[in-house]
């Protein structure tokens, strides 16, 4: 049976998503009414869960992702306003 399609998840906080980066989910980050949201494709759910139940992740990993996913604010800004 194929793997049913999860709808994404929208988020704000760049930190929550940056460690979702770093657990391999693919992550967007879009603009609307000026504010920034991040598009979350996976199941966020089950990593959230690993998250607080404190599962272990390379603290180097979320730190990189973390980066990045500030970055893409930034970047998706100087975009938006050319």
């Amino acid at each position: 049976m194929a793997k049913e399609m999860q709808k994404p998840t929208f988020l704000e906080d760049s930190i929550i998503a940056g460690i979702l980066l770093a657990k391999g989910h693919k992550i967007t980050p879009v603009v609307k009414d000026h504010r920034v949201f991040y598009v979350v494709e996976g199941d966020v759910e089950k990593s959230l869960t690993e998250i607080y139940t404190n599962q272990l992740i390379g603290c180097l990993d979320v730190l990189r992702s973390i980066k990045t996913t500030r970055s893409m604010i930034f970047n998706l800004k100087a975009g938006v306003q050319r």
